[in-house]
């Protein structure tokens, strides 16, 4: 299990880490920002199932894709709190590279359109796939529901499967791919 640190600092940035990645800092508008040393890290909470993908929501909460656990999760920073919005059943998690990968919050998330897209690995007689989900997140419950295949049966591999997700700024989700 893996462990997840962060930091605020000044409300407007984020700095993440997983164990065994190098450190990231980014505004909230993904400017990058330089970091100098000394630097102090706080744990926020432990046991994650291989966190994959982390994400810093307009809810000022961690959204986090749990690549072994094959769920999605949100982390409030001040207080640690862990929360699985979903797990996918149909995900296949075996290691080293598959299982719930990236993630990505809809350009208008909690403004009207409360999507979250994601991708994960799956098998059909035992060759491996990927698809690409959107879902709908209840702020009131905190949950994830109906997810929707957008795009399925993608190439995917036991190793190295990518799966990131961005918005470009044309509004479109890009997705990488190996």
């Amino acid at each position: 299990m893996k462990k997840l640190a962060a930091k605020v600092l000044c409300g407007l940035f984020a700095i993440t880490a997983t164990a065994g990645f190098s450190m990231v800092a980014e505004a909230a508008h993904g400017d990058k920002v330089n970091i100098a040393a000394p630097f102090k890290a706080t744990v926020l909470v432990d046991g994650l199932g291989s966190p994959w993908e982390v994400l810093w929501g307009p809810d000022n909460s961690l959204w986090v894709t749990e690549r072994q656990a094959k769920s999605i999760s949100k982390v409030d920073p001040k207080k640690g709190k862990h929360k699985v919005l979903y797990t996918f059943n149909n995900a296949v998690a075996a290691p080293p590279h598959q299982g719930v990968l990236g993630l990505a919050l809809d350009p208008q998330f909690l403004k009207g359109n409360n999507y979250v897209y994601t991708a994960y690995t799956y098998e059909v007689n035992g060759e491996k796939h990927a698809r690409i989900v959107r879902m709908t997140y209840d702020p009131k419950t905190e949950t994830l529901r109906d997810e929707t295949a957008i795009l399925d049966n993608l190439p995917a591999s036991v190793d190295h499967n990518s799966g990131r997700l961005r918005f470009g700024p044309d509004g479109k989700l890009y997705y990488t791919i190996r």
